[in-house]
Order: structure tokens, then sequence, then C-alpha cells
């Protein structure tokens, strides 16, 4: 599977890489730098999104930890790759025409941009993080994952831990992506495991997310699983699967290539975005995997 959306991918950027050139050459030279980051995100956001979307090794995403960041708040990951072109975009032609005045005007309305998004930015005034959260990772290799016997291994170890880091007296505790394997009824049609779930979420005065499978209708999902005291079970849907992993893109049509079945991990995507509320008092907008 790997090999496939490594393939992908290498088309995405195939097909990038020419888009670029396209605007570059049919662009006016005042503006060919800015047609040239223009069409890089386009390109980029295109290949992020849709079946066969692989949204990671995004460009904005390389500046979280910069001073570029401040952007983000106001122009998203996509408007942060757009500046970034336009920045090395206008190098070039420096470079090219031997003539630095459009550089040097670029650099000037970033610097300006710059220091007005800082003045404004929510997260400069943002008080240091106070609650406690508990990430528990009980480190079961993926070849004993779906074994039998690996359910009843992974929520022993899973609540034991969880039990563990409770003297901590976390607000949130977090579990990675599918633990829980309830492949055949999903969680959701375990309430006996959901109870149990519950009940330790209680105890904790604590949101366990669970990560897990779900069951609706005869499809699968990749769900995380929200045990909140004095609240309903809430499930969130992966939407963004992996390609060629979890789920096998217009597999219907290929049939009669060898290896679909072995590509296909039958997962159905999910449809809706999820918000939830949790015990810490914040408002927890997930994404499992693929979709960061």
């Amino acid at each position: 599977n790997h090999g496939a959306d490594a393939v992908v991918q290498a088309l995405a950027w195939a097909a990038t890489g020419a888009l670029t050139v396209f605007a570059r050459g049919r662009a006016l030279a005042a503006i060919v730098p800015i047609a040239t980051a223009a069409a890089f995100t386009v390109g980029e956001c295109l290949r992020s999104i849709g079946v066969v979307g692989i949204p990671f090794a995004q460009l904005g995403y390389t500046q979280a930890d910069t001073p570029f960041v401040v952007f983000a708040a106001y122009c998203g990951t996509y408007g942060v790759t757009f500046l970034l072109c336009a920045l090395g975009a206008y190098v070039a032609d420096a470079l090219a025409r031997r003539t630095i005045r459009p550089l040097a005007v670029c650099l000037a309305v970033v610097a300006l941009a710059w220091v007005v998004c800082w003045l404004a930015w929510p997260a400069r005034r943002a008080a240091f993080a106070t609650i406690p959260v508990a990430a528990v990772q009980g480190d079961i290799v993926q070849s004993l994952k779906w074994q039998p016997g690996s359910l009843q291994l992974a929520v022993a170890r899973y609540a034991g831990m969880t039990d563990t880091v409770a003297a901590r007296r976390p607000k949130l505790v977090v579990w990675p992506e599918t633990v829980i394997t309830e492949r055949g009824i999903g969680l959701n049609g375990d309430p006996v495991l959901e109870t149990r779930f519950a009940q330790q979420a209680r105890r904790m005065r604590a949101t366990i997310i669970a990560g897990s499978i779900a069951t609706h209708g005869g499809d699968f999902y990749n769900s995380l699983f929200f045990f909140t005291p004095g609240k309903p079970v809430r499930e969130y849907d992966k939407r963004q699967l992996v390609p060629y992993a979890e789920n096998f893109p217009a597999a219907q049509y290929l049939r009669w290539l060898p290896f679909v079945g072995t590509l296909n991990g039958g997962f159905s995507n999910g449809t809706d975005d999820g918000v939830y509320e949790t015990s810490a008092g914040l408002r927890v907008a997930p994404l499992i995997c693929w979709e960061s």
C-alpha cells in the first residue's frame, strides 16, 4: 500500500509542477512569481483532497515552529504555502532578471503583513495550558493487533494503563487509532464494553477518547469514541481514508487487477464533521491519522 500511495503522490507532484510551469509561461512578467506561487498552492490543495487525496507533507506545515506561523491564523496552511512560494519565486525572479526591486516590494509587503498579524494574533495573548491530558500508548505491535485474542489484550492493557495515570487526575485521556479491535460488530455494537469504558471515564471524572471500529448498516468505519461522564457516547468516523490501505478507490471497476482485495481494508468514509464537549472544558474537533 505504501508503494501505491507513493505512485499517487508522485503523479500529484508532477501535475503540480506542470501546472506551475504552465502558469509561469502564460503570466505577464510582472506577476510571474505570484502566478507560479498560486499555481503551486492550487496543486498542493488538489493533491490533498478527494478519494486518493494525500494531505501529508504540505509546505505550509513546515512553518509551524517559525515566525510564519502567525499567518496561519488568518490564511490557513495553504496561505502559508502561497507566501513561501511567492518569496522563493521573487528571489528566483531577482536572480533571473537581475533586478531587486520586485523582491524588495514583496519583502516589504510580507514584513508589514507579519507585523499586523503578530499584533492581532490571538495565540500571543492566550493563557498557558493548564489542563492535564494523558496520552496512552499500549505498544501492541501491528502484527498482533488483528489476531485472535487481540481485543482482550488491548482492553486489558489500555484500561489498566489508564487506571495507572488516574492518580495524575487528567481531564482528557486519549488512546490511539483503532486500538480496540472490535472488527466484527464494532465498539458501538458491544454495549458491555461501551459501558465498561463509560464507567471508567466516570470514575476518573475525565473524557476518554478511544480509537476503535464502528459498524452501521454493514459498513465499517475507523472511528473515535468519546466517553464523557454524564453525556451519551459520541462517535466520530474518519472521513479521509488512506487509499489502497483502508479502502480501494474505484474497486468496483478494477476487480480484475491482482491484489485489489489485499489493498482494500474495507472501510467506508465518514461524512460528518465533529466537535465534541469534554470534561476538560474544551471542545475537541478530532482528526485521525491521514486527515491531519
